[in-house]
């Protein structure tokens, strides 16, 4: 025997005397290290021994006193005894777990047929055969546990939608018991209906054999369930039924519902957002346009002002300069002059006289216009200029008329005083636009 072999746990009931002698020899001979041999003389001392010890196989006569081989099995039945029992009868055939036929008792057949291979033989296969039940009883146990242990609800479904096994979660959600489901239709257990939907996912399994998948609330629960239906097939591939499984999806369906919304709030967040930026950046660019605008304005404001400047010195300083140097003939008259320039002087930064050349106004009639303004008479002019009274009054008529002011009563000098340099150019673009109108008139005319 190898070191880490188990020997094989025998028990010999033998009610005659001497007769387990044979048996124990015969053993003997073949390997005695490899069994361990228990003798009952009766069929209590039988039963106390199975009771203390597990043994792996016993050997039996058909007859034990007043009782027989059926008894000891009902015993070892109802005890859950699982020990593999072989019963020597007198009709020289060897039966095993429990058949006995034949009338003689086991001496007879112990003496004619028995051998050691035959009884190793025997022994090997009733105590294999045990082992493969117990491992099997093990694994159907184990089997059992998992599934009754599984937290989600599980069913084991036929072809004609019966239940044929449902796990303790199963049960317990329906509140009743495994035994009381069993061979109930799932469609009536599960929903109360007189047949499946047609979005059941077991009715879909069991015509394609193939997986799917439903959402499930149950509103006296307030849970939702994910319900998946896998096929079950059978040892030749026949689709026989299918595993039915309700995972609670309560939490994880929150969570996604929650991040949802959260993704859908951050989206219109981030539209308003943009949205808002769109507008700033639509609002600097026209704060970009307006400062370019304002920009150029200043520009033309600068321009304006340095031509402004350089066309009242050139008009107005420059004339008495010369009438200075070339008609003074007095010291009043060139007190006069130097008067007047520093008058002029004065206003050199004014825009006026560049704004009344704008008007149409020759050099002249703005020399004239800006001396009006100033409250010169026309003698004053005149003697300023070098020109007659005359030519003095035939410039304010032309300025008035330039002005728009023909056949009005309103004072020149007034009105040249109360003019604002945007005025004058409004005064200037109307006349502009209106002469262009009357040109469009008379071109369509």
């Amino acid at each position: 025997m190898m070191a880490d072999e188990v020997p094989i746990r025998i028990l010999l009931v033998d009610p005659h005397e001497g007769s387990h002698q044979l048996i124990y020899g015969l053993f003997s001979e073949n390997k005695p290290a490899h069994y361990e041999l228990d003798l009952a003389p009766s069929y209590a001392a039988s039963l106390s021994l199975m009771q203390q010890r597990n043994y792996d196989i016993c050997f039996a006569p058909s007859r034990i006193g007043k009782h027989d081989a059926m008894d000891l099995l009902s015993e070892l039945y109802k005890n859950e005894w699982e020990i593999p029992v072989i019963v020597l009868t007198g009709s020289g055939r060897l039966r095993i777990d429990g058949d006995t036929t034949g009338e003689k008792d086991a001496l007879s057949l112990i003496e004619g047929l028995l051998t050691g291979d035959f009884l190793e033989q025997h022994t090997r296969y009733a105590t294999e055969r045990r082992r493969v039940e117990l491992a099997v009883m093990r694994a159907k146990k184990e089997w059992e546990y998992i599934f009754d242990a599984v937290p989600d609800p599980i069913a084991i479904i036929d072809r004609n939608f019966l239940l044929k096994r449902v796990n303790r979660a199963m049960a317990d959600r329906l509140g009743s018991k495994p035994r009381d489901l069993i061979g109930r239709p799932c469609h009536e257990v599960l929903r109360d209906l007189p047949s499946p939907p047609d979005f059941c996912p077991m009715l879909l399994t069991l015509k394609d054999g193939q997986e799917h998948y439903a959402e499930f609330f149950d509103g006296n629960a307030q849970k939702t369930f994910l319900i998946s239906a896998s096929p079950f097939f059978d040892d030749q591939n026949n689709l026989i039924g299918g595993i039915l499984v309700g995972r609670d999806v309560t939490q994880p369906k929150k969570v996604e519902d929650a991040l949802r919304e959260s993704n859908e709030n951050l989206e219109q967040r981030v539209a308003l957002r943009t949205s808002e930026l769109a507008q700033k950046a639509k609002d600097l660019e026209e704060s970009n346009i307006a400062l370019r605008v304002l920009m150029r304005q200043r520009e033309q404001d600068r321009n304006e002002i340095e031509k402004s400047m350089t066309f009242n010195i050139r008009e107005l300083v420059f004339p008495h300069l010369d009438q200075m140097e070339y008609t003074v003939q007095s010291k009043e008259q060139l007190n006069v002059l130097i008067r007047e320039i520093r008058s002029i002087l004065d206003n050199v930064v004014s825009p006026f006289p560049r704004t009344m050349s704008g008007t149409g106004l020759s050099p002249a009639e703005v020399r004239v216009a800006e001396m009006i303004r100033a409250g010169k008479s026309n003698k004053e002019i005149a003697n300023l200029l070098s020109i007659s009274d005359g030519t003095v009054r035939v410039h304010r008529e032309r300025i008035r008329k330039k002005l728009g002011l023909t056949n009005q009563k309103t004072n020149l000098q007034s009105y040249l005083g109360s003019l604002q340099v945007g005025e004058l150019f409004m005064n200037r673009t109307d006349s502009y636009a209106f002469s262009k109108g009357n040109n469009k008139r008379r071109r369509h005319t």
